[in-house]
Order: structure tokens, then sequence, then C-alpha cells
């Protein structure tokens, strides 16, 4: 496939769900079953509110929990940790990462792994950084209006009138990658 689509949903108001939920769908829409979440090392709320919420999607769709993991710096240790996760689950076909940086990590290390994507393994990710559109396969990626959502949650957390502001939803921007 070549440029761009997008696809819109609007699944919750919270985000972080939106996101997983989004980017585990169109996996499982295109025919993934086993799916591993690339997180970040260092371990924060949000990364573990994605995780959550990246189990509770596929536990809704009657699919096994995610197979977390990371993909450090430098790109040696991130084509190790890949070949790790390859290694230890052969079963995964795709793999959701909490952001592009992530992504394109995983897309680097599959490269250096002579596997093909979405052949090997498919990926997603979040953000939609101009990078994921440069890469080789162009990055399948969420993408959402971050500044219409703080417009709307600011005016809200002052008790301002958010009447006229309305959540843009979030979209999967297919490229190349899923």
């Amino acid at each position: 496939m070549s440029g761009s689509a997008t696809v819109s949903f609007v699944l919750n108001d919270d985000p972080r769900q939106t996101i997983s939920a989004l980017q585990i769908r169109h996996l499982t829409e295109h025919g993934h079953s086993r799916i591993a979440l690339a997180l970040p090392e260092e371990d924060s709320a949000l990364a573990r509110a994605r995780r959550r919420f990246a189990e509770h999607t596929l536990d809704s769709l009657g699919l096994p929990p995610p197979v977390p993991f990371t993909v450090p710096r430098p790109r040696r240790a991130g084509t190790g940790a890949v070949a790790a996760l390859r290694a230890a689950h052969p079963d995964v076909t795709a793999v959701a990462a909490f952001d592009d940086d992530l992504a394109l990590r995983t897309l680097t290390a599959l490269h250096d792994l002579g596997l093909t994507v979405p052949g090997d393994l498919a990926v997603i990710g979040y953000d939609d950084t101009e990078y994921g559109e440069l890469s080789t396969p162009a990055l399948t990626t969420v993408h959402i209006d971050a500044e219409a959502r703080g417009r709307l949650a600011a005016r809200t957390a002052l008790g301002l009138d958010a009447a006229g502001l309305v959540p843009v939803p979030a979209r999967i921007i297919v490229r190349d990658s899923v």
C-alpha cells in the first residue's frame, strides 16, 4: 500500500484507552491474534494504564493478553530485545508500540534481523510523528489532536464553558507496517 489512509474511531474519552483499543482492534482486524506490547524502559503510570487497557481490549475480544517487552537503546540492544521476543514468543505476529519512537526502534531491529514488516511482524505506533511516514516501510500509527484535547481538558479543569469544544476522534493513519 502506498500513501496514507485514515480510519477514525471514538471509543472513549480517555485517550489512553482510545490509543490502546485502536491499536489492538486495528491489528486484530488484520488477522493478528497474538500481540506484543512495546513499552518504555521507564515504568510509569501511563505505561501501566496503556498495558491494562490493551489487556482489557484483548480479553474483550477473547484473545490472550499482550506480551510486554522493551526496545532499549542503543540499536544493538533494541535488536537483541526484538530477537529475544521472537525466540520466546514465535506466535506473536504484531507489535503495538507505546509510541512511534518504540515502533521505529522495532522496525529497525526487524530490518537488522533480516525480517520483513508486515510479513514477519506487523508494527503499529502512536504519535503520528513525521519520522513514521519517512521510514521504510512507512509506519501505521495512531493520531490524536493533542491540541484540541488539551483545550478541552484545560477549559473543563478551569470550570469554563467547553460546550463548543468537541474532541477530535483518534484515528489510525494506515501506512505499510500493518
